[in-house]
């Protein structure tokens, strides 16, 4: 991206304190949450632009960039952004 400048810390990530502390039930979700996120952005293509754009998406039901020309949803015209 010509001009975009280099990585920037917007704010931070908060620590957990639950975490800290061992909590077992907060420890056990981490886990299944990192794998579950390592799992999805596994089948996710390098980025080749900078910054990285994700949807969540609800028409095809993958995790994928911002601008996947294979996604159903980039079919449909968006009214909202034609006016």
């Amino acid at each position: 991206m010509r001009g975009g400048g280099g990585l920037k810390v917007v704010r931070p990530g908060l620590p957990n304190p639950l975490l800290s502390r061992q909590d077992e039930i907060a420890m056990r979700n981490r886990q299944i949450l990192l794998a579950n996120v390592s799992t999805m952005l596994a089948n996710v293509a390098p980025p080749s632009y900078w910054p990285l754009f994700f949807v969540d998406c609800m028409d095809c039901g993958r995790l994928h960039f911002l601008d996947d020309p294979s996604c159903v949803w980039k079919a449909a015209p968006n009214t909202a952004l034609e006016q």
